[in-house]
């Protein structure tokens, strides 16, 4: 499968080899559905990708990709840290999966290794992770993502995980706005988010954690230059 990847075959048909059972030992192969197919594509390169990515150096600066398609608006936040990856998705109220009054949301995410960390990873995971690996690979470097998907009403018939896969290889095709830090970043994804930016930290492993990590870093750096300050009083 790689090797086609590699060697310039589509993805879809890929998927489609997959599906039908064309790919891998000839006493292995089994007919799978096409959905499961395409999820185990989207796992299996963007896992091939990563091991390659993971020696890369990584982003010099902070990026932010945003896209926005039929009710599903995305934003990509790249970090100049080592891998790991985390993906927020908000269903609002009334969307096709919430009849309640309060959004829905999940979050799945992976560090360094690789491993996804809650179970019930879904398509939708693999589908942002995989194009993901795609840019990195492509631009040599490694950076921390966070990929919120928040989705609306608008979004009544979904179509499947080919409209988040595209729309986040749309995304990235795009120039990045640079945000001077990750606070600054959020403030901006917060202007195009209907839920309250401060929901989405707090079902966030990755943002509490950076966050935290962020105000202990600015924290020290103010005490530092506090005694440095004395010292030189004295």
């Amino acid at each position: 499968m790689a090797e086609l990847y590699s060697s310039g075959i589509s993805y879809y048909h890929i998927t489609r080899l997959f599906s039908l059972g064309l790919l891998g030992e000839k006493r292995r192969r089994r007919l799978v559905p096409t959905r499961w197919s395409i999820t185990a594509v989207d796992s299996i390169l963007g896992d091939r990708l990563l091991e390659k990515v993971k020696d890369f150096p990584e982003v010099s600066e902070i990026l932010l990709f945003r896209a926005e398609y039929i009710g599903n608006k995305y934003s990509l936040i790249f970090l100049p840290r080592a891998w790991s990856f985390e993906m927020v998705e908000i269903w609002l109220p009334r969307s096709v999966w919430v009849r309640a009054t309060k959004p829905y949301i999940t979050v799945n995410y992976e560090l360094k290794d690789g491993r996804w960390r809650r179970p019930g990873v879904d398509g939708g995971y693999h589908a942002i992770r995989f194009p993901v690996l795609e840019y990195l690979y492509r631009v040599k470097r490694q950076a921390t993502v966070i990929a919120i998907r928040e989705v609306s009403p608008e979004y009544y018939a979904p179509v499947g995980s080919w409209q988040i896969r595209e729309s986040v290889r749309n995304a990235l095709k795009s120039p990045p706005t640079k945000p001077e830090s990750l606070s600054s970043a959020l403030k901006e994804v917060s202007r195009s988010l209907q839920t309250d930016i401060k929901v989405v930290i707090s079902e966030s492993f990755l943002l509490k954690a950076l966050l935290h990590t962020a105000s202990i870093l600015k924290y020290l750096d103010r005490e530092r230059l506090f005694k440095g300050e004395s010292s030189v009083q004295k």
